[in-house]
């Protein structure tokens, strides 16, 4: 595949990694996205099958298209129990802009959409693909993107997901390590449990799942609040599907309102100016949450992204 063209095809592996990163950075536009961060949502990602990545060579072994597929099946969290969510995502794509509009891309997500067929997906949706991820839906500001996805036959659903951004002021002040009786943290390996039972019980979705990639980066990219009692109340983790983004964070229903989210947020702006990062990417925001970001920090609405979905 395709068939009428001298290409060869491969996986993704961690061998042509690089190279098929560099043709995302040459020709998918707008974003730029560092290698390990690229890695970490396809090679690397939990749920990586090599059938359903699809690297094409030409003539002259340059990479020339690259498309990847996932099957997610995971737990989330639905009032305090566990249950199994599926679903199924064409979270990658690109083709060398030369290679454009001669029925490639066409010919290779018919053929990806095909092995999904046959392992019983149905259903497929566009780069939405939580807990790891690096966007929330298509950005339309790929036109070319959007276009072909319609050509075949994918659809625009649902609500739209919105990314705000905070540009980190020069001059920051260390946020508060105290706040009456609860004292603000940044996690450490004897956390990790009881942070991640108070997510569960707190908080409802792939929270705990996203949380858990925080602990894969050094230091650990999760900031937590506790009581009096040393009970976790609250944490804000960032860093997750890239350097810089924001999210998830949360704070326990009983002591809303306190201020605690806030200085949570407040610790990972401050972490992430430590770093040299000048933006911080709040991804995912719905509904009245955008007015508190707004409201505490002056951030403002970056990209909106679109849920396009198709039945194979």
């Amino acid at each position: 595949m395709p068939s009428q063209h001298n290409f060869t095809e491969e996986p993704f592996s961690g061998d042509n990694i690089k190279e098929i990163h560099q043709l995302f950075e040459k020709d998918a536009g707008l974003y730029s996205i560092p290698l390990e961060s690229f890695k970490n949502a396809s090679i690397n990602d939990p749920d990586f099958d090599p059938e359903f990545s699809m690297a094409f060579r030409d003539e002259d072994g340059r990479i020339l298209a690259a498309f990847m597929g996932l099957k997610r099946t995971t737990k989330i969290t639905i009032l305090k129990r566990e249950v199994n969510y599926k679903f199924s995502i064409i979270n990658l794509f690109v083709v060398a802009r030369q290679y454009r509009r001669k029925g490639i891309g066409s010919a290779i997500l018919s053929e990806l959409l095909h092995r999904m067929k046959k392992r019983r997906i149905r259903r497929v949706r566009v780069m939405s693909s939580p807990p790891n991820y690096l966007w929330p839906g298509l950005d339309p500001r790929y036109t070319a993107a959007y276009f072909f996805l319609k050509k075949n036959k994918f659809k625009r659903k649902g609500k739209e997901h919105v990314n705000l951004v905070h540009e980190i002021p020069n001059k920051l002040q260390e946020p508060a390590k105290k706040l009456g009786e609860y004292t603000f943290t940044r996690i450490n390996s004897s956390d990790i449990e009881s942070t991640k039972d108070y997510i569960k019980s707190n908080h409802m979705g792939m929270w705990p799942k996203e949380f858990q990639f925080s602990i894969n980066n050094k230091p650990f990219t999760t900031f937590i609040a506790k009581d009096g009692s040393g009970e976790v109340i609250g944490f804000a983790s960032h860093s997750i599907g890239f350097p810089g983004s924001f999210g998830p964070t949360g704070v326990k229903k009983s002591v809303r309102g306190k201020g605690i989210g806030g200085i949570l947020l407040k610790w990972c702006v401050w972490d992430l100016k430590q770093q040299g990062i000048e933006q911080m990417i709040i991804r995912w925001v719905v509904g009245d949450t955008m007015k508190f970001y707004c409201k505490s920090l002056g951030a403002r609405i970056d990209h909106v992204y679109w849920n396009m979905k198709r039945r194979i």
